[in-house]
């Protein structure tokens, strides 16, 4: 979440004017959701960017941008959704960003997971498991940044 970030803010960049940043998300259960918003909070906080993590239901695509109010910039979790937003986005000068991948997603600015490194990190914690030699549970993996044409340069303040 971090480099999603970095990425739509830009590293060490100062925020301009209101800019506002918002992650959606669904309210799945489960941890790795919790940890990407806590991973958002972390790191706008860290480059003094006002942002807030929005949960909506996303049953359509309407609910999404009424959590989206007056951002600069989403940050949406599933590509699928940030699809539905990407027309709404671009009328508005918004910039987004996804999370992972999907068909129709081509030309939207994301963070795509190595689903092969993911998948060996899984058999390594689930052997470890079973031998009992688990000693970390969590690890980082990198992910590729795709881009697109959905970041837009902030506007200039008069």
């Amino acid at each position: 979440m971090k480099q999603a970030v970095q990425d739509v803010v830009g590293e060490g960049a100062e925020p301009e004017g209101d800019a506002a940043r918002v992650h959606t998300r669904r309210p799945l259960p489960g941890e790795a959701g919790d940890d990407r918003a806590r991973g958002f909070a972390e790191a706008t906080d860290a480059v003094g960017v006002h942002a807030w993590v929005r949960t909506t239901r996303g049953e359509h695509p309407a609910e999404d941008w009424a959590a989206v109010g007056n951002a600069t910039a989403v940050v949406v979790e599933g590509p699928v959704r940030a699809v539905a937003l990407r027309e709404w986005a671009a009328s508005q000068g918004i910039s987004l960003i996804a999370l992972g991948d999907a068909p129709g997603a081509d030309g939207i600015t994301r963070l795509v997971p190595p689903r092969t490194e993911l998948g060996r990190q899984c058999v390594r914690v689930l052997t470890d498991l079973i031998d009992d030699s688990l000693t970390e549970t969590r690890s980082l993996i990198a992910c590729a940044t795709v881009s697109g044409t959905t970041l837009t340069a902030p506007e200039e303040n008069s």
